[in-house]
């Protein structure tokens, strides 16, 4: 379901929208790079999409941050941080490959079969978690929230040895689409900012973004 809302859009919005309104779909799978350069690609990868956030935030008006998004659930503002919430999940979720990795394949698929009966809570967190956030911290602590997890997410990327980015477990399939069977360290890192491109489209900046072809 899309909410048109009148007015002017973000001409960067509308840019960064046609740039990834094929490349989300296509973003799947492992890179096409060797395990010794896989880390300098997710970095750069992780990067970019800092520079297209803060990018994000600058064009955004106090208005635009009000906004009905496209998407029913939220404002512009509260999807901005349903967006942010990707990226704070990374540092935890990584301990958890950490941990689940070191055992039998079955001991995480057990494990993830119970984390799919706690969907409904997952969801409820998921859905009015953005509404307090957008109202508590508002548009201008956004930025510093993300960077905070941004350098430990960067952190955690330095921290991952060359023959380990294969490594992973078994996740909750109904939690996010996003999300994979089996999610590896490579699969985990690349997730915030899928995540990011994929919502982006739901902002509404005013009007319709432009549509490119595949």
């Amino acid at each position: 379901m899309s909410v048109g809302v009148p007015g002017h859009s973000s001409p960067w919005i509308i840019r960064v929208q046609a740039r990834y309104s094929c490349a989300v779909s296509r973003d799947v799978g492992r890179l096409d790079a060797s395990d010794s350069v896989v880390g300098k690609h997710i970095r750069s990868e992780l990067e970019e999409t800092r520079r297209e956030f803060h990018a994000l935030l600058a064009s955004l008006s106090a208005a635009d941050w009000d906004a009905p998004s496209r998407n029913p659930a939220w404002t512009n503002g509260q999807l901005i941080f349903h967006m942010v919430f990707a990226f704070v999940l990374i540092p935890s979720l990584f301990w958890l490959i950490r941990f689940w990795s070191c055992l039998p394949d079955s001991y995480s698929r057990a494990f993830a079969r119970a984390l799919d009966f706690s969907t409904p809570l997952f969801n409820w967190v998921n859905a009015f978690g953005p509404r307090g956030q957008a109202v508590v911290f508002g548009r201008r602590r956004a930025g510093s929230i993300y960077d905070r997890v941004h350098r430990s997410i960067l952190r955690k990327v330095d921290s991952i040895k060359d023959d380990d980015w294969a490594r992973g477990m078994n996740y909750p399939r109904r939690w996010d689409p996003d999300f994979g069977e089996f999610m590896t360290f490579e699969r985990l890192f690349r997730y915030p900012t899928r995540h990011f491109r994929r919502h982006l489209a739901q902002l509404s900046g005013g009007t319709a973004p432009a549509r490119s072809t595949c």
